[in-house]
């Protein structure tokens, strides 16, 4: 059952790249300024490794803006920005708290 959903997932990735990479391939063959924005929403997650906890992924998202110039039908410049945000919860089991104080 694993094994067949992983390939669902794998072939929607790769029809939505194949759809990207088209797209692009058609906008890039007309010269002047080209612009594009993106967003993305999702559960995010760090792999840490916590002795008293277990991280738990959140709602994470991102933004792009980008512009693509092309001089001729195959030779440009693309410039970019694109903002990240991951988050990740981890409730903690127990807390340890060590002072040590140092005397002059």
């Amino acid at each position: 059952m694993k094994k067949k959903k992983r390939q669902n997932i794998m072939r929607k990735i790769i029809i939505t790249f194949l759809i990207i990479f088209i797209t692009t391939n058609i906008f890039a063959q007309e010269k002047g300024l080209h612009l594009t924005l993106g967003g993305n929403i999702g559960r995010t997650n760090f792999k840490y490794k916590l002795e008293n906890g277990t991280p738990k992924p959140d709602l994470g998202f991102g933004a792009s803006i980008g512009a693509q110039y092309y001089f001729t039908e195959y030779l440009g410049l693309s410039l970019g920005l694109d903002l990240s945000v991951f988050n990740t919860k981890v409730p903690l089991t127990t807390i340890k708290i060590t002072t040590s104080f140092f005397q002059m």
